[in-house]
């Protein structure tokens, strides 16, 4: 069986048994080629060392970037600590997902998008 999310493709035909991380709240378990989809609760992301939901402040980067979102506005941030070359979305104060940019770019916050180093002011860009 072959799901896809989000442009994403997963067959548990030619996987092991187990958890495979889909996104910061997304995970799916393959057993005997079945694909099961799990989304973390609010607040909660997914933590591969345990293989289960966690607080975010417990996962390593980006995923841990979800914490955030409980004192941010709705709206899409640089994750610094992966080079501002991803971003996470908060809506209602919870994370929505992690997006990565393109190679060769990062994320600039003033348009809410990926954009050239050279048109982003720092910390994210190089813009003067």
């Amino acid at each position: 069986m072959m799901t896809h999310i989000t442009g994403l493709a997963l067959d548990c035909a030619n996987l092991t048994d187990g958890d495979y991380e889909i996104g910061c709240k997304i995970y799916a378990t393959c057993a005997n080629h079945q694909l099961t989809m799990h989304q973390c609760d609010a607040g909660k992301v997914y933590n591969m060392r345990t293989r289960s939901c966690d607080d975010p402040k417990n996962v390593p980067p980006p995923c841990n970037e979800a914490g955030h979102c409980t004192t941010s506005t709705d709206g899409r941030y640089a994750i610094q600590s992966m080079n501002c070359t991803s971003y996470y979305t908060c809506v209602n104060h919870n994370l929505q997902g992690i997006n990565f940019c393109a190679p060769g770019t990062v994320f600039n916050e003033a348009l809410q998008t990926c954009d050239w180093a050279d048109h982003v002011a720092p910390p994210c860009g190089t813009k003067h």
